[in-house]
């Protein structure tokens, strides 16, 4: 009885470390509020948020990107789906065939240049990843 608790214990505690990991990186997302690729700036940096999305990519669950992929955020449902192609690119395309059409706009940043962009429009673009993944590596 003793080995139970202790399992269900310790399977709460990692569950709810998972839970509070992609919280904090979720909330580095929303602050930024761009979507920006692996280099930043003039200087290249490489940004908190792209940061923050390689920690989904290593941290969540297929079943967790899908959640995040209707988060309220625009940038977040960006970030989530390019780690869900990243990750699991049939339940990704399986999103993409099936998303509504997003109107929310987004700032999208490469480098030095930024443009404004509709989820849907950043989905489309990035969705040509999931039958050729070498198009585009953001």
């Amino acid at each position: 009885m003793k080995g139970i608790l202790l399992i269900l214990i310790l399977t709460t505690n990692c569950t709810f470390a998972q839970s509070a990991k992609i919280d904090s990186l979720v909330s580095i997302i929303v602050n930024a509020n761009v979507v920006s690729g692996y280099n930043k700036g003039i200087n290249g940096i490489i940004s908190p948020e792209y940061q923050a999305y390689q920690g989904l990519i290593r941290t969540c669950k297929s079943e967790d990107l899908i959640a995040l992929c209707k988060h309220q955020n625009p940038c977040v449902r960006c970030y989530a789906f390019l780690a869900l192609i990243h990750t699991n690119k049939n339940r990704a395309e399986e999103i993409f065939s099936n998303a509504e059409i997003d109107h929310e706009e987004v700032t999208l940043i490469s480098g030095c240049f930024g443009q404004r962009i509709t989820v849907s429009d950043f989905m489309k673009s990035r969705g040509r990843e999931i039958e050729n993944p070498l198009i585009f590596r953001f």
